[in-house]
């Protein structure tokens, strides 16, 4: 049993979630800022990767893209939350990918997106995919009539007629 112990203790410490540690800000104001978020839960991804559980390792990434997002780190944020996105669509993690479209969208893309909605951009990017809007409800756990709706309302904003325009809008937009 002891030797148990060690390696749960040895694991914890390989997968602890360390925090950012502020430093004084330039410019003379006063205020303290953040190093960044390169470090920030690095040690507990490592660690989830070490034992070979990339799906825990991609929950930890979202957590420091959202820490980093909220330490002002967009483009860290960014990378960590698209890193995380690719692991949990490997594995299926339909839910997550979902979850992580979502945090993408509504915080972390800058350009004009005509008015679309974050539920919107995801359905698009599911068009984009090649997928039917029974397949879109299915994954988003939606009304088929929902997906209808909201098909419509990205031609109307998109000003687009079929699918394929709207596909082609979103790729020439890099929303995809």
């Amino acid at each position: 049993m002891p030797r148990t112990g060690r390696r749960c203790r040895k694991l914890q410490n390989r997968t602890a979630v360390r925090p950012c540690r502020p430093r004084a800000g330039s410019g003379g104001n006063g205020r303290r800022r953040s190093t960044g978020c390169g470090g920030l839960a690095a040690p507990g991804a490592r660690g989830w990767q070490q034992v070979e559980a990339p799906y825990e390792a991609a929950r930890v990434g979202v957590m420091i893209g959202q820490a980093c997002r909220a330490l002002g780190d967009n483009d860290g944020a960014a990378l960590e939350l698209e890193a995380a996105r690719t692991v949990f669509q490997h594995l299926g993690a339909t839910p997550d990918v979902s979850r992580v479209d979502s945090l993408l969208d509504i915080d972390m893309r800058p350009i004009e997106a005509r008015g679309l909605s974050a539920r919107e951009l995801q359905v698009l990017r599911l068009i984009a995919s090649g997928k039917t809007n029974k397949e879109i409800a299915n994954e988003l756990h939606l009304s088929g009539k929902t997906v209808d709706r909201h098909v419509s309302n990205i031609f109307n904003k998109l000003e687009v007629p079929t699918r394929t325009a709207a596909t082609a809008w979103a790729y020439e937009h890099r929303l995809i």
